[in-house]
């Protein structure tokens, strides 16, 4: 399989511009080996934005040494089934840029490229840790500016189809009220295993999530109709989002920093008469669960994660759903005092700490040194 090169001018094909979103937290090898799939995508008109929260392992210049050749993906931990999606290497060198930030709110110029040709890539330092929306409303910000049409938010610990990309756009373009749109969710490991078609469905009543399509076998067709009357929010690990949404319902709200941001947002922007779609045919194969420490296959948590999804969960019911606040409160409650009868202090206390405490999580820093008594930030992913 020959890999396609992206359009080096954007808005020239005919197609519309399509801007590519992974964020990156300390943790180049798994954003190489997406990218080395995301550059084999058969859609025309495309660029890809690395936007890297405040990492420390030297990730930019890994990325940028890959992009170059002069660092090559290992493959000893890709499956075989999935290596077609990422080896032979794509050719190389890739025209990159590395854009800094004064702030996460407000971009510099661009301050390096390499090759002729408008940059392929485009790496964002955002030089802070702002969490998954936070990180992700940078890129954002930046495609728009460059006039995106589409932006597609896709966490680094995934592989894409060569055609995952034009199947997202073409069911967008066919319903001009879809302001979302998922893909077919599989897993890495076990990629004949669908995570999710698109995303979930959220009962506010029990604050359970129920993905669709979840545990099935990738070759069922499920009906796309009865799947997008199903969703309550596409799953972030990735979502085609259309210009008109972003400009209608705005960016992703940063006070959640970690889970329910992509419930918040399809809530504001249902209530506006957008609805969510699914691309049946475009196919992401997801790791899950690699960094925020929460694998949601059964496995208890981290503590930070725990402190993280049970206060947003809180702040999203307070929002959306306030007289069944107390309810939920006292639900989570009588979790935390669960998982001190059976030993769970730590999460206990995490649990605890997000309802008496939610305002550790203004410095992620501090909240995840006092959980975990490490003083290293988190990164960010969509599960």
């Amino acid at each position: 399989m020959q890999p396609v090169t992206p359009c080096s001018s954007v808005g020239q094909s005919g197609r519309p511009p399509v801007f590519v979103i992974v964020l990156n937290w300390n943790g180049w090898r798994d954003t190489v080996e997406c990218l080395e799939s995301l550059f084999r995508l058969d859609y025309p008109d495309y660029r890809i934005v690395v936007v890297n929260n405040g990492s420390t392992d030297g990730s930019v210049e890994h990325i940028c040494a890959w992009a170059d050749g002069h660092e090559q993906l290992d493959l000893q931990h890709v499956p075989a089934d999935l290596q077609g999606h990422v080896a032979p290497p794509i050719p190389k060198p890739i025209p990159w840029v590395v854009v800094q930030c004064d702030s996460v709110w407000q971009l510099r110029d661009k301050s390096s490229t390499v090759g002729q040709n408008e940059p392929a890539l485009t790496i964002i330092q955002t030089g802070a840790n702002p969490g998954y929306a936070g990180g992700n409303n940078v890129g954002i910000r930046y495609a728009l500016a460059q006039g995106a049409q589409y932006t597609w938010i896709l966490n680094n610990d995934t592989l894409v189809d060569r055609r995952a990309l034009g199947c997202l756009v073409r069911r967008m373009s066919l319903d001009k009220t879809i302001g979302l749109c998922g893909c077919t969710l599989l897993d890495y490991q076990e990629p004949h295993l669908v995570q999710a078609a698109s995303g979930a469905h959220y009962d506010y009543r029990t604050s359970r999530h129920q993905s669709a399509g979840r545990g099935l076998h990738s070759a069922l067709q499920l009906d796309i109709g009865e799947v997008e009357e199903s969703l309550s929010y596409v799953i972030g690990a990735s979502v085609l989002a259309s210009r008109s949404w972003i400009e209608d319902v705005g960016l992703m709200d940063e006070r959640y920093f970690l889970y329910f941001e992509e419930l918040d947002w399809a809530i504001r922007g249902r209530r506006l008469g957008y609805r969510l779609g699914y691309a049946r045919d475009s196919f992401v194969y997801h790791k899950g669960g690699v960094s925020t420490g929460w694998q949601g296959d059964g496995r208890a948590p981290t503590p930070y994660a725990q402190y993280f999804a049970t206060r947003s969960l809180l702040a999203m019911t307070a929002r959306f759903y306030r007289p069944w606040l107390l309810a939920i409160r006292a639900r989570v409650i009588g979790t935390a005092l669960k998982r001190l009868v059976t030993g769970d202090r730590e999460l206990s206390r995490a649990i605890l700490l997000a309802v008496f405490k939610p305002g550790l999580a203004t410095d992620s820093d501090r909240a995840r040194q006092q959980l975990t008594g490490s003083p290293v930030s988190e990164p960010q992913k969509r599960d």
